[in-house]
């Protein structure tokens, strides 16, 4: 059974992932087609992880969990 990793924990992954790959929130919105200001809600963690969203953002910065 796979556990999910936690709020905090997958926000922290997603920071280390845009500053490896060299990306501003900006860049992230565009490649996954949100806003900039929803997508900064969502890794800071002042909006509920919806698993489409997550599930973009962990594609595009190649994030396995």
């Amino acid at each position: 059974m796979k556990s999910e990793i936690s709020l905090k924990d997958w926000c922290k992954k997603v920071r280390i992932a845009l500053i490896e790959e060299d990306l501003s929130i900006k860049d992230l919105a565009e490649l996954t087609g949100y806003s900039s200001s929803y997508i900064r809600a969502v890794i800071s963690g002042r909006l509920l992880r919806i698993a489409t969203v997550q599930n973009k953002i962990n594609e595009v910065l190649n994030i396995n969990e």
